[in-house]
């Protein structure tokens, strides 16, 4: 019963993920290739991004900010560089990072050792009680005959 249940299941979520592909693909037709290139605009350091050219660069915009320009915020693009980091979490991250001559070693064996005498772990200190077993039942018997 399970089984029938659980590939029904699939069955019914393959059905779904495919409508919602063929959807999809059917309101957003692909756009022909003399269109594509005027789509594409490069962002160069200098741009200026405003409310009257947002949608050129929707392809860098994240939705925030692009309700930020829609309301009257410029975004101005800058050439890339490196970012270091401050000295003081350089120099934080070098002190107190785990490095190999400032870990402890590691053992992959127990350092337990038994006590003196004792042959195996355990907790108590007297002999065990004898175990009573198909051995003693064959000895007892000999015994009796």
């Amino acid at each position: 019963m399970r089984l029938i249940v659980r590939i029904g299941f699939l069955v019914v979520a393959t059905i779904l993920v495919a409508a919602r592909v063929f959807a999809q693909s059917a309101a957003s037709p692909v756009p022909s290739a003399a269109a594509t290139p005027a789509a594409v605009v490069e962002l160069k350091p200098g741009t200026v991004i405003a409310a009257d050219n947002v949608e050129q660069f929707s392809r860098y915009v994240p939705a925030a900010a692009s309700f930020a320009v829609a309301h009257g915020f410029k975004m101005r693009v800058l050439p890339e560089r490196r970012v270091e980091w401050s000295q003081g979490f350089q120099h934080a991250t070098e002190k107190y990072a785990a490095t190999p001559a400032a870990m402890p070693p590691t053992i992959a064996c127990s350092k337990t050792t038994c006590a003196s005498g004792a042959k195996s772990f355990g907790i108590s200190s007297t002999a065990a009680a004898r175990m009573t077993g198909v051995a003693s039942k064959n000895e007892k018997r000999a015994a009796c005959s």
